[in-house]
């Protein structure tokens, strides 16, 4: 009886260890993806999802950054989990600021091209600097986004152009 009670308290306690180890072991990338997708691992989201809240490290945040960046987390499907995620890899010391290694846009500029005027916002309030400019164009925030309105003119990013310019303003 002794040997089953063991069993069964002790089989619980493994199968999350091995999960957790699983989970430790995937690159930061995979941990995201796993942490938003039900159908991309056999490990359940939630417990990816538990791993990335808990155990996201300085280590992971320069992954990230080394990798794909930060604006790799702007394809979150779920906004509230994209919030989530960004919060947790900010303060975890992610740089905010710095350029993509996969299309050389700063993730300021990455919000601006997908038109995300809450996205620049939360970038902004978070301590995005609006003067970094990116590697593919050489444009800071405000340069791109005038290039973009002159470029592509089936894109409102008027409210965008608002708020950068009223945080110029009140950074002047």
């Amino acid at each position: 009886m002794k040997k089953a009670i063991l069993l069964v308290t002790l089989t619980p306690i493994l199968i999350f260890g091995f999960i957790f180890t699983y989970i430790s072991s995937l690159s930061i990338n995979e941990r995201i993806i796993c942490s938003v997708d039900n159908n991309a691992f056999i490990i359940p989201k939630p417990l990816c999802k538990l791993y990335l809240y808990n155990f996201t490290s300085k280590n992971d945040a320069k992954e990230l950054d080394e990798t794909y960046g930060l604006s790799y987390l702007f394809g979150t499907e779920d906004e509230f989990e994209r919030y989530e995620i960004l919060d947790i890899f900010i303060r975890s010391g992610a740089d905010i600021d710095k350029p993509s290694n996969v299309d050389g846009l700063t993730p300021i500029n990455a919000a601006i091209l997908f038109s995300d005027y809450k996205l620049v916002g939360y970038l902004i309030a978070s301590g995005a600097n609006l003067n970094i400019k990116d590697i593919q164009n050489n444009m800071n925030a405000f340069e791109y986004v005038i290039f973009l309105m002159e470029k592509d003119s089936g894109r409102d990013r008027e409210e965008i152009m608002k708020l950068i310019s009223e945080y110029r303003l009140k950074e002047s």
